[in-house]
């Protein structure tokens, strides 16, 4: 939601056409939302920071609408819908995602279970008198 000033509106319409709230605001809209997404990952963006992103695009756009339109329009409220992300591309990141913990698990525990794995070679046996072999994927 934007606001027109009336003095500035003739100027408006002389540099940027008719439709000039198209090419300063909402177009800038768009470009700053591309941007911060692109400088951020999927999960910050959908859950972490999702909150911020309407601080910064706004921001941003009324920063640019002063450079660009001489102070001529003045944004009001913005509003950033939480978008729905396509079903392929959402399985595809929990994927991902879960490749990512499994490997940071693995890093955890491997020297855990090396250390285990050796003493149990080395003839410490617990409680049960039997001794395991633990097999250790990298």
């Amino acid at each position: 939601m934007s606001n027109v000033k009336q003095d500035m509106l003739i100027e408006l319409i002389r540099t940027f056409g008719m439709n000039f709230k198209d090419a300063l605001v909402y177009d800038r809209i768009r470009e700053e939302l591309r941007i911060f997404c692109a400088n951020h990952t999927v999960d910050e963006v959908y859950n972490t920071m999702f909150l911020d992103i309407v601080q910064h695009v706004q921001t941003r756009v009324q920063t640019s609408i002063e450079r660009l339109g001489q102070g001529g329009i003045v944004l009001l409220n913005l509003v950033v819908p939480k978008p729905e992300i396509p079903p392929d591309i959402a399985q595809n990141y929990k994927a991902v995602r879960t490749h990512h913990r499994r490997r940071i698990w693995r890093t955890i525990n491997v020297p855990f279970l090396r250390r285990r794995s050796l003493s149990m070679v080395s003839g410490e046996v617990g409680r049960e008198g039997a001794c395991c072999q633990v097999e250790i994927r990298d």
